[in-house]
């Protein structure tokens, strides 16, 4: 997939990778903002719908606006429901249900299943290891604002950035929201080097 990209855009990968473009060129998804109806204790950011199309909700275009790599983000999670939970042999014999990624702000990682798989495959299309590895080296100590810095650079919000370091083991957040350089650290373990 990135290797198509790479190709579309002539030239190695920079960052940010553009979850537009990706969805674009590669998959041949159309994306547009129209309304998508709020729940009562969630925001619907947007959906993939069954004619091929990422729609991203107008209603929440503040959260958008307002959050640091929220649009590429959400166009990310929304490219991996396409990846993985679309079978598009059976594109044009059986309709589609729609996939609706829910604003999780606070809450960690997402409940269901299929919600954590796209979102999973966001971080790796958005934050994929060779593009990662070099940043995480001249972090040097996890601090708020390297993360926040690494989360501006890939174009990603802070909350994708973080999940992503930590299943790296780079960083962790404990329950009273202070950053620690691993989870082993958190728990008590002493740094040697």
């Amino acid at each position: 997939m990135l290797g198509e990209y790479r190709r579309k855009m002539g030239r190695g990968l920079l960052l940010p990778l553009s979850a537009e473009k990706i969805g674009q060129w590669v998959f041949d998804l159309n994306i547009l903002w129209e309304d998508i109806p709020m729940l009562q204790d969630s925001t619907r950011l947007a959906k993939l719908d069954s004619k091929n199309r990422i729609i991203l909700n107008q209603l929440a275009e503040r959260a958008f606006v307002e959050t640091p790599g929220l649009h590429n983000t959400t166009l990310a999670h929304e490219v991996g429901h396409r990846v993985l939970h679309v079978d598009t042999a059976r594109d044009s014999q059986m309709p589609l249900r729609d996939f609706i990624c829910l604003s999780q702000e606070g809450k960690g990682e997402p409940d269901y299943p299929e919600e954590r798989q796209a979102h999973m495959f966001m971080a790796y299309l958005l934050m994929p290891y060779e593009l990662l590895r070099p940043a995480i080296e001249t972090l040097g100590q996890v601090s708020w604002r390297g993360l926040y810095n690494m989360a501006n650079e890939f174009d990603v919000t802070i909350s994708a950035m973080r999940i992503r370091l930590e299943r790296l083991g780079v960083g962790y957040v404990d329950a009273n929201g202070i950053l620690h350089a691993s989870r082993a650290e958190a728990n008590g373990q002493i740094r040697l080097l």
